[in-house]
């Protein structure tokens, strides 16, 4: 089954990752590691605690909470570019549809400023 796309001004754009297919980390040996979804728990999880001890004036002076940027540090690792990048072969393995296209960005940093339209 393909995968779904997002149009934008009638135009096709790359296909919809799911989250939970995709993967944030690999081992060091090279093979399948941490799962976007699980990686940004983790990383949301240290990010409270991390904020729980900052004094009380500099939270007040945060315009949003500061778990926010953490747990949307990475969201440009569900991207196909990104994905065939991590591991090629897990792509193959899992997302089969996703494994012909040209890898394109595999950049997450520049991947999720531009679908946060961040810049």
């Amino acid at each position: 089954m393909p995968l779904p796309s997002r149009h934008q001004d009638g135009k096709r754009s790359q296909p919809i990752l799911p989250a939970d297919a995709c993967l944030a980390k690999t081992t060091v040996a090279g093979e399948p590691g941490t799962r976007v979804p699980e990686h940004l728990r983790s990383v949301g999880a240290v990010a409270e605690r991390l904020t729980a001890n900052l004094p009380q004036t500099v939270l007040a002076k945060a315009p949003f909470s500061p778990v926010i940027p953490a747990l949307l540090h990475d969201v440009g690792k569900v991207s196909p570019g990104f994905q065939l990048h991590i591991s090629r072969d897990y792509v193959r393995s899992v997302l089969p549809e996703l494994a012909a296209l040209s890898p394109g960005c595999t950049d997450h940093a520049c991947t999720g400023a531009t679908s946060l339209r961040v810049s």
